[in-house]
């Protein structure tokens, strides 16, 4: 069996990816796994495993190990109870297992070289490019709490007040973690790695579809078309959202980031 990761950063469309690998029988991604937030860190911390250990956790949750199980049957639960038998998966049957998971979360979890370590598992790298606009949907996250919206009419159309003092370093903190991600990504061997971003992948149905159909070749299984069933959670573009633009940019005003928000 196969293993693979989607290495990301958050606000760049990685909750929509993996609900569409997903839709592959061939492929079972348990998303984010290192955050003290997800199921899966939840039930591990209260089994007792793996503590002290992260490496040889995030081997387990790449391969039919008990933890996996245990989470897999969960899923499988999950699904039956939604009537929706079809997604029910079997080791027996998934050519590859894999989680996705945040650059700076493998960074500030001690594991920025697991990847290069395990050169049996493949990487999908998404990255948002677009600074502002991953900068606008995660003060959208912090103020709405909205992580994913399932119809368009959900999404974000009020306007974010950002506090001028921050919002050039703000913008420094995102572009940092664009580096990190690129980092980490340069560090693997080039036929390890399909690259992807944000904009190229949703830009529009016939893109999305082009770039799912190198991703399931680069995973090595059969081609799938799935469904797209989340919408973004902002409908216009990141520099109308800001309520207090003016102010911002006056702010941005002898920076290297100056004329972003025009």
């Amino acid at each position: 069996m196969q293993r693979h990761v989607i290495l990301t950063l958050g606000r760049s469309g990685s909750n929509t990816l993996v609900n569409l690998i997903n839709q592959s029988p061939d492929v079972l991604n348990i998303g984010e796994v290192l955050g003290d937030w997800n199921r899966v860190r939840q039930v591990r911390d209260k089994l007792g495993l793996y503590r002290g250990d992260d490496a040889a956790y995030l081997d387990a949750v790449t391969r039919p190990s008990g933890l996996l199980h245990i989470m897999n049957t969960g899923r499988s639960i999950g699904r039956l109870v939604k009537g929706k038998v079809s997604e029910i998966k079997t080791f027996q049957k998934v050519s590859t297992l894999g989680f996705k998971e945040f650059a700076t979360l493998m960074a500030d979890n001690g594991q920025r070289d697991w990847l290069s370590e395990r050169a049996d598992v493949k990487v999908i790298g998404l990255e948002r490019k677009d600074v502002l606009a991953r900068l606008i949907s995660w003060q959208m996250l912090d103020e709405t709490g909205v992580v994913r919206a399932a119809t368009d009419q959900n999404a974000g159309t009020t306007a974010l007040t950002l506090d001028p003092e921050r919002i050039e370093g703000l913008i420094e903190t995102v572009e940092d973690e664009n580096t990190l991600l690129n980092g980490m990504l340069d560090e693997l061997p080039s036929q390890r790695v399909y690259r992807v971003s944000y904009e190229d992948f949703y830009r529009d149905p016939e893109s999305r579809r082009q770039a799912l159909t190198e991703i399931f070749a680069f995973l090595d299984v059969p081609p799938c078309d799935p469904e797209i069933r989340m919408r973004k959670i902002i409908a216009r573009p990141p520099q109308e959202m800001i309520a207090n633009r003016v102010d911002c940019a006056a702010a941005l005003k002898g920076t290297r980031f100056e004329g972003m928000l025009d």
